[in-house]
């Protein structure tokens, strides 16, 4: 079965159609963190894969922010911490665009990025 979907043709067909899906979502997440995220927030292009890494303003805590995330807004990410063997990286977390629509990408970014600010104006004072 493989063999036959294989020279088919079938799974270049299949892998030009999930890069126009993920492609699509990735422009979502870029699209929404540039509408609502803070100008001192910066985050990657993605050339490929799921997720786009993001570092925060400096003074907030991706780690601290996550479980407000969760409660307040309802909204998930990895926090920067997990993907450091020595657990430093307190001020980027990394999103995922892979699993969720693209309207729930804005959604989820708009909150998010309102909590951002707020944390952000509350170190600032």
């Amino acid at each position: 079965m493989a063999f036959a979907f294989a020279s088919r043709g079938l799974i270049e067909r299949q892998t030009s159609a999930a890069v126009e899906i993920y492609r699509g979502k990735r422009d979502a997440m870029l699209a929404a963190l540039e509408n609502y995220f803070t100008q001192s927030a910066r985050w990657t292009k993605p050339q490929g894969g799921f997720y786009t890494w993001v570092t925060l303003p400096p003074g907030i805590d991706s780690e601290a922010l996550l479980p407000r995330a969760i409660e307040k807004a309802s909204v998930a990410f990895a926090a920067g911490p997990a993907f450091y063997h020595n657990r430093t990286g307190r001020e980027h977390m990394r999103l995922c665009y892979s699993y969720v629509s693209a309207s729930q990408i804005e959604e989820g970014v708009r909150r998010l990025g309102r909590l951002v600010s707020e944390l952000q104006i509350d170190t600032q004072l």
